[in-house]
This record gives C-alpha cells, structure tokens and sequence, in this order.
C-alpha cells in the first residue's frame, strides 16, 4: 500500500499501514497517523476536526505531512509534537473535550 492510500484511509477513519506510514486506534478508539514510529505523530482524527502535528521531523516526514495536507477538508488544528502526544493521551473525541489540554 502506498503512503498516499494509508494517509486517504487515515481520513476516511480507516486503519492502515505500510513500511513507512500508519494508523491505528488509540485507548480512546480515535484513530492517530504516524511517520516511521510512536515517536512521531503525524495527527489525531477527532469527530469534528483534525489536529495534526505543525513540527518537522526529516524530509520523507515532510513529504508524508504534504500528502496529509492535501487531502484534509475540514477543521484543522495545529500542534507542536509534546503538544500533541498530551493530547493523544486525553480522553475526548470533540476538540470542545479536549479545551483542556489548550487546543
């Protein structure tokens, strides 16, 4: 599967992966995307917007970051990767459950 089909599935909330690029539920049941591992995440996909990570990590990152931005519509919030792993630990799936963690 090629990163550009896991990061489409990513937004139509349906887990996927590759070698380089993947998704799947947290503890919560909210689907996260991430680029080469846990240490980076790429976004959370929550019931009424996006939050995706504003931080760079390498150059496929980057290219990974650029499919994911073009292939959002809808509310999008961004976050730095601390920011972000928090968030990921939060339970909620609105960004309105979420006003605590300062989105």
């Amino acid at each position: 599967m090629k990163n550009e089909q896991v990061i489409n599935n990513f937004i139509d909330g349906i887990e996927s992966k590759n070698k380089n690029v993947f998704s799947e539920r947290d503890s919560f049941g909210r689907l996260c995307l991430y680029s080469y591992g846990y240490h980076f995440p790429m976004a959370l996909k929550l019931s009424n917007a996006l939050i995706v990570n504003l931080n760079k990590y390498s150059m496929t990152t980057s290219r990974h970051q650029g499919i994911l931005n073009r292939a959002i519509c809808g509310e999008i919030i961004f976050k730095t990767t601390n920011e972000l792993k928090e968030i990921i630990k939060q339970e909620g799936n609105s960004k309105e459950d979420l006003i605590e963690v300062k989105i």
